[in-house]
């Protein structure tokens, strides 16, 4: 009886200036079954592999990165940064050479009736808010998932003593970083407060009389940003998946090694000989060292460590420029038992 299934993993690493996207999971077959016959027959047998260990180990001249998806308030534009600022400015004006101070909280409390708020947006649409009657705004308003920004953030400082007059464009300039600093607060604010689902408010003016003079200010936006990390940070894995971060190399020599360990928890062996390890390029500035496995058994209770290894031959000269693709698919087959002779019988 043979069973197994395949998995794939998929590294794509790039070189130089250009960040890789890189993807590696592993699925493993999970087979159990017990075989009971009347009298003294009996049979069972528990097929089970799973990744017990992942890691990666960079040279001089490689780091890992991965993509992080992150949120952010940003401005609707139905309302200038003027009149937006207008209900939010300190009357404490700074003194010169303070300028680094203009957009953030001073300790002047903000007015009651600033009617500023960060809305769940699963529970009330924001879309159409101009359609909102005087009883729409008094429900989101007590609702308890709304935010009342007055309640917790300060005035803001906006202004220094001037040795000139203001004049149009610096007025705005203030104004700009005024509310730069209400939308950075107000996300902090949300996100501390509601971290399961901060993504889903959205910063509005409401007025008391309805959706007439009521308007958006700022809504959530997706933003998705690549940050580098250490190799033992650049590597996560599970029984059934391991995960590693892109790899980008910048020197002739460089590389990165990496390694999978499984462990074989059943009861009869696992073949990795059908196992494939294969690095996609257009390049020789990228090459794969790969074990091989065409003979590897894994027995109950064993543990296999397969370890690759992506580099950049030192014999390259000039600039990096290459990209591949790095694929492992790891098939775990139950090793292959004769088939059954059928049942006879016989006169002699």
């Amino acid at each position: 009886m043979k069973k197994w299934k395949k998995s794939r993993i998929i590294t794509a690493l790039t070189l130089c200036a250009v960040t890789a996207v890189s993807v590696m999971s592993i699925g493993l077959a999970s087979w159990q079954t017990t075989i009971t016959g009347s009298g003294s027959v009996s049979a069972a047998g528990k097929w089970d592999v799973a990744v017990t260990d992942a890691g990666l180990q960079l040279s001089t001249g490689a780091s890992a990165s991965k993509e992080v998806t992150t949120y952010e308030l940003e401005r609707t534009g139905v309302k200038s940064d003027l009149l937006i600022t207008s209900v939010l400015s300190s009357s404490t004006w700074l003194e010169d050479g303070q300028e680094e101070k203009i957009g953030t909280q001073s300790e002047e409390a903000l007015s009651k009736y600033t009617y500023y708020y960060l809305v769940d947006t699963t529970k009330y649409d924001m879309d159409n808010i101009s359609a909102l009657t005087k009883e729409d705004v008094a429900a989101i308003v007590s609702d308890e998932s709304t935010v009342v920004i007055s309640d917790y953030l300060k005035a803001y400082y906006r202004y220094i003593k001037p040795t000139t007059a203001y004049d149009s464009e610096k007025s705005t300039a203030c104004a700009a970083k005024v509310v730069d600093g209400l939308l950075r607060d107000s996300y902090q604010l949300i996100a501390d407060m509601v971290s399961d689902h901060y993504q889903d408010y959205m910063l509005v003016y409401l007025s008391s009389t309805g959706g007439k003079y009521s308007y958006s200010i700022a809504s959530m936006v997706e933003k998705t940003e690549t940050v580098g990390v250490d190799a033992e940070d650049a590597v996560t894995y599970t029984d059934t998946e391991a995960s590693f971060a892109d790899v980008t190399f910048g020197l002739p020599g460089a590389w990165a090694q990496y390694s999978i360990t499984v462990t074989n928890n059943g009861t009869v062996d696992a073949n990795l000989s059908d196992a494939v390890i294969e690095l996609e390029t257009d390049s020789d500035q990228l090459v794969l060292d790969k074990p091989d496995l065409k003979k590897e058994v894994v027995k109950p209770g064993e543990n296999c460590t397969i370890t690759f290894v992506v580099k950049v031959p030192d014999t390259v000269t000039g600039d990096l420029d290459a990209s591949g693709r790095l694929t492992i698919t790891l098939p775990y087959g139950q090793i292959s038992v004769e088939a059954a002779p059928a049942a006879s019988h016989s006169h002699s």
